[in-house]
């Protein structure tokens, strides 16, 4: 399954990259930000560091099922993304699962500065 992402900047590319990758699992709009855990990540260039943040949350997810929904950016480079994530613990009590997102591929993925800001094209095995 895939997204496109688009942002104005940085920042907006990587919050609607990581919305959209928990949208795919969970309905988004049945969580609250009350837990905050904090991710710092280094990398070549954007595509790299996008790629990383998105398997990085997706680890989250998949060993503490944390479900992130607000991200403050505390540095946001090409290279570097420094962000304290809030979100909550899935609770299949009280959360429903639209589908099981295995991994994000390397198979497809793109990041590119656009005319408007930024695009991102990302697979997911599901």
């Amino acid at each position: 399954m895939g997204l496109r992402v688009t942002g104005r900047d940085l920042r907006e590319l990587f919050t609607d990259s990581a919305l959209g990758m928990f949208n795919l699992i969970t309905p988004l709009d049945q969580f609250k930000a009350r837990d905050t855990l904090e991710v710092l990540l280094e990398a070549g260039n954007e595509e790299e560091l996008l790629w990383k943040w998105l398997r990085e949350l997706h680890y989250l997810f998949s060993t503490q099922k944390l479900v992130f929904t607000e991200f403050e950016y505390k540095e946001l480079t090409g290279k570097k993304v420094w962000a304290a994530c809030s979100g909550e613990y899935f609770d299949p009590k009280r959360h429903t699962s639209e589908r099981e997102v295995k991994a994000v591929t390397h198979h497809g993925f793109k990041v590119e500065k656009t005319g408007g800001g930024w695009q991102a094209e990302i697979i997911f095995d599901i």
